[in-house]
């Protein structure tokens, strides 16, 4: 998992393709991106407050931890207004998980089966869905209502994921307590062979 920054001081609306280029080219999985927000307590939340960054906080929103919460952005950017910025983090999520991108990756990944590339492009059609707003953190956690197709994809991918893959002949599981299990016991077996070997 890559997590991208958007709104940055320096950013400008030639950033944004750049950084989608980034992340498709980088081999990452999955991505995030997510918008720059000062956290209390931070070297950039001190700067901000006293005037001495790119950033500048909105009228009010110097303490927007301590007030209801809601969508719009606490900074202010330098050159970007909010809705340059919301059109590019859509534009970042849309085109990375869009299903040619996703079903590329997949391969290049290793995922040359039908059923793991399926599994693997639902997965990031969920976590796009689920985390699109604010990614993922402990700190952002919110209550995310997923319904129709999300739920059923992330059930697929799930039900896929839970049956064992077929390759050269052989059943392998892919549930990681099986591969856990699995690895143990290959680990043994070479380690006996190894001491006979030594005998």
């Amino acid at each position: 998992l890559g997590s991208h920054i958007v709104g940055l001081g320096p950013d400008n609306e030639e950033t944004y393709p750049r950084m989608l280029e980034l992340a498709q080219r980088s081999g990452m999985a999955l991505a995030q991106f997510v918008q720059y927000t000062c956290f209390p307590g931070t070297v950039d939340y001190e700067l901000v407050k006293r005037g001495k960054h790119a950033i500048s906080f909105k009228p009010g929103r110097e303490s927007y931890w301590l007030q209801p919460m809601n969508e719009q952005a606490e900074v202010s950017h330098p050159v970007l207004t909010d809705r340059q910025l919301r059109k590019s983090m859509n534009m970042l999520w849309r085109r990375f998980y869009a299903t040619v991108p996703t079903i590329k990756r997949g391969w290049r990944l290793g995922l040359r089966s039908f059923r793991l590339l399926f599994a693997y492009w639902a997965f990031c059609k969920f976590y796009k869905r689920v985390y699109s707003k604010h990614g993922m953190a402990a700190d952002s956690a919110r209550t995310v209502s997923v319904r129709g197709m999300t739920r059923w994809l992330g059930k697929r991918a799930v039900a896929t994921l839970k049956k064992p893959v077929v390759h050269d002949g052989r059943a392998w599981d892919c549930n990681p307590a099986v591969i856990a299990s699995t690895q143990a016991v290959t680990a043994d077996n070479s380690a006996g062979e190894v001491d006979s070997g030594q005998r």
